[in-house]
């Protein structure tokens, strides 16, 4: 295989733990459920939940059924699309930003409220984003 394959599979490979990582740190964000919590039930350290939310340590197979299992997910949830192949940079973006603990802490909240009221402060909250960033 020619080197510059391996080197884009390391990369896909790499973006692929750290979108899963964001996808553990969303659902622990969204369960409530501190670094501490999740570490405890999974019989490792907070720092080893860490560094698989930033994507530095991957999870198995086995692993991430044990993580999806104690944040009330599957593994489905957990995986999303890390298709090689990206459709769209949209989804990117928005791991990106999972990555930000206002940003996710922010999500979380919105999908707490009623389906009007998420509504009204969506529309709002975007309108002040743009204010903002002319």
């Amino acid at each position: 295989m020619p080197e510059d394959t391996k080197l884009e599979n390391r990369r896909a490979a790499q973006a692929a733990n750290r979108d899963i990582g964001a996808r553990i740190r969303l659902f622990r964000i969204r369960g409530k459920i501190s670094q501490e919590a999740l570490a405890n039930q999974l019989g490792v350290t907070f720092q080893q939940i860490q560094k698989y939310e930033s994507g530095r340590n991957r999870l198995s197979a086995g692993g991430l059924i044990v993580v999806a299992n104690a944040l009330g997910s599957t593994i489905g949830d957990l995986l999303g699309d890390n298709s090689l192949d990206r459709k769209t940079r949209y989804s990117d973006r928005m791991l990106h930003a999972l990555h930000d603990p206002g940003i996710a802490k922010l999500i979380v909240a919105l999908g707490d409220l009623h389906p009007d009221k998420r509504d009204a402060v969506t529309v709002a909250s975007l309108g002040m984003i743009k204010a903002i960033s002319k």
